[in-house]
């Protein structure tokens, strides 16, 4: 949690430092690797989808997009193999993500804040 909270306030090499040690601690486990997901973060984003296949977060990027939203679509490897997440925007701090959460919750209900490189 204090990792988290490091972050929100903007303070990135610190929340690094939290989730370092817990990389470090528990080498291998399960808080581990959830911990490497938030390590090296500098901003944030909405995440509006995570698929198995690229295909379908191309299209739901697209249809995003459409919207005139600023969506796209990446992928990450997580230990059960390669996703494809959608994501939307880039926020210097975590109030203006919240804000923006609002909006893009209409076209992506499901949606949420998180952080990203």
């Amino acid at each position: 949690y204090l990792g988290c909270t490091y972050q929100r306030l903007g303070e990135w090499i610190q929340g690094d430092r939290q989730f370092n040690a817990l990389v470090a601690l528990f080498d291998g486990g399960k808080l581990a690797i959830l911990a490497t997901h938030r390590l090296h973060a500098k901003a944030w984003t909405i995440q509006a989808g995570a698929f198995i296949n690229k295909d379908s977060a191309e299209a739901e990027a697209k249809r995003l997009g459409e919207k005139g939203l600023d969506a796209r679509a990446w992928d990450v490897l997580r230990p059960s193999g390669p996703m494809f997440l959608v994501q939307v925007g880039r926020y210097e701090n975590y109030s203006q993500a919240r804000k923006a959460l609002k909006s893009i919750k209409q076209f992506s209900p499901e949606a949420f804040v998180s952080v990203t490189r």
